[in-house]
């Protein structure tokens, strides 16, 4: 499950690209829009299933209308709302397989962070196997860099710099909510309704700082046209991220570092193939044009395998075996026999 949705959201993200724009398939939505109705139809989504657990609208409402779990998400929930924005403007400017081999900058972040803010140590191997997983994370991002000039360059780097935002806002994030919420236990439908709230809230302060600071025209964003461009994709896009945001929320506590680190495996393997068997004409070709073939880069791939066994050696270094009991202890367990049956 976690394999299957983790190559189909990524890859229903870049279906969305369906407009032209400087020669470059690009969003043809405002993704500010997009962040806010994933969030609105989430919540909807949540309260519904609050109000069928709960018995009734009442209870429903006082479940979720708690004041002080309300302040304890605000810092988390605004910035995972900045944090969803800035991974549709990634996949924007980049593509899907390069979104989904960046995504895995969030370990050296997430290890610097949880060492700086929480304490958290790691070996001298896990550093090491760290930095090899960055160092391959760029190398690929730099041969995507290379394959159309200069302005390949300079959208490349962005890239990277957005990607690196985004890692450092989800695990600022998660920290946060970590210590926040150690003594504090909700459903995942209730969580979802207050983080979604405040993402919703985190966009729609950025739609309003825009409108102030922007220049009057055509192109300028207002409220009549927030909501512009979206089509059939825009649609299937906000149906498969709600899905996968709730499925996998249930799903990826149950499993452990190595599992984690399969599926990932897994769902690149998979999305590659959907990306070259099923991806639709390029936004950007003329009416009748043959599709382009994508081609398959033996560079890029070669690079994939690394990360991905990079990953793995990581996972598997945090994977320590549970202590064995002492022999006397081993012996006390064994029934002793009566003395007749001796």
């Amino acid at each position: 499950t976690c394999s299957a949705l983790g190559a189909v959201s990524p890859f229903v993200k870049g279906l969305a690209k369906s407009k032209c724009i400087d020669g470059r398939a690009r969003y043809p939505f405002h993704n500010n829009a997009v962040v806010m109705g994933e969030g609105l139809a989430s919540v909807l989504l949540s309260f519904v299933v609050i109000v069928a657990t709960s018995g009734g609208l009442a209870q429903a409402r006082e479940v979720v209308l708690d004041w002080k779990v309300f302040s304890l998400v605000a810092p988390s929930g605004l910035i995972f709302g900045c944090a969803d924005l800035l991974e549709l403007m990634v996949i924007d400017r980049s593509n899907p397989v390069i979104y989904v081999v960046l995504s895995q900058l969030k370990l050296p972040v997430a290890a610097a962070l949880g060492w700086c803010i929480l304490g958290k140590r790691q070996t001298g191997w896990q550093w090491y196997r760290i930095a090899e997983l960055s160092a391959l994370c760029v190398v690929f991002q730099f041969i995507a860099m290379g394959e159309g000039g200069h302005t390949a360059e300079a959208m490349g780097v962005r890239t990277l710099g957005l990607m690196l935002a985004k890692n450092v806002l989800n695990v600022l994030g998660s920290l946060y909510s970590e210590k926040a919420f150690r003594d504090v236990e909700m459903t995942i439908w209730v969580n979802t309704v207050h983080f979604k709230s405040f993402a919703i809230l985190a966009n729609l302060i950025i739609v309003a700082i825009t409108m102030a600071v922007q220049e009057a025209g055509d192109s300028a964003l207002t409220l009549w046209n927030l909501f512009d461009g979206w089509d059939r994709y825009t649609f299937l896009l906000l149906g498969v991220v709600v899905f996968y945001g709730l499925v996998i929320t249930l799903v990826m506590k149950q499993l452990s570092a190595v599992l984690k680190f399969i599926a990932f495996a897994v769902s690149l393997s998979l999305l590659q193939f959907l990306t070259l068997k099923l991806s639709p004409p390029h936004a950007c070709q003329a009416p009748g044009e043959a599709a382009a073939q994508v081609e398959v880069d033996l560079a890029q791939s070669l690079v994939g395998l690394l990360i991905c066994s990079s990953a793995l050696g990581y996972s598997l270094s945090g994977a320590t075996a549970a202590p064995r009991p002492p022999a006397e202890a081993a012996i006390e367990l064994v029934p002793r026999a009566a003395p007749a049956a001796v």
